[in-house]
């Protein structure tokens, strides 16, 4: 057995070299140059989902992680920067039971939606435009909302209230076929 000679010094690899290194760049950044991913939050009906995208870092990150999430919904305005909130409102597409209210803070939304058909309402401005997508296990949903060149999203917006996700109006109760009927047959003349 050989023992260590007092003038021997522990050997450092390329690898550790190459961690300390980066743990001293990453540690002379000042924090608002680090990169931050945006929050994973979770709708009131308990959908988990993300927004953002709205600098170059936040979209390619969001870009990249979007394959791993069950939809994705795209927001834009030709000539235009989108501006925050928007506002999605996701339904079963064969119920119309609503499945998520949220709003994003940013031109892309990830959501956890469970496989199915869904209608995605999304509104900035008083202006909600439509779109149907389907998510199965193997495909993610993938919808992109263009507004019109036309809108005026500036003046739309100032005119409207502010919302925020403290503010969101509670969805209005389901109608169902059997309620309707019920409701028809209960009123007396």
């Amino acid at each position: 057995m050989t023992t260590p000679s007092r003038n021997s010094r522990p050997s450092f690899d390329a690898s550790s070299a190459l961690a300390c290194l980066c743990l001293a760049f990453c540690a002379a950044l000042p924090a608002h140059a680090l990169p931050s991913n945006p929050p994973i939050l979770v709708a009131q009906q308990g959908v988990e989902y993300m927004s953002g995208g709205a600098n170059k870092d936040e979209a390619a990150f969001m870009a990249m992680v979007s394959p791993r999430w069950a939809a994705t919904f795209e927001f834009g305005l030709k000539n235009a920067r989108l501006p925050a909130p928007v506002r999605v409102v996701v339904h079963n597409a064969s119920n119309g039971d609503l499945i998520m209210d949220a709003l994003s803070s940013g031109p892309v939304m990830l959501a956890r939606l469970e496989p199915g058909a869904y209608d995605v309402d999304v509104t900035v401005g008083g202006l909600t435009l439509t779109q149907s997508i389907s998510v199965s296990i193997d495909v993610p949903g993938h919808a992109v909302f263009n507004w019109p060149s036309n809108f005026d999203m500036v003046a739309a917006t100032q005119a409207a209230a502010p919302v925020t996700a403290q503010t969101l109006p509670a969805p209005a109760p389901q109608v169902t076929e059997a309620s309707r009927t019920t409701a028809m047959l209960s009123v007396k003349h």
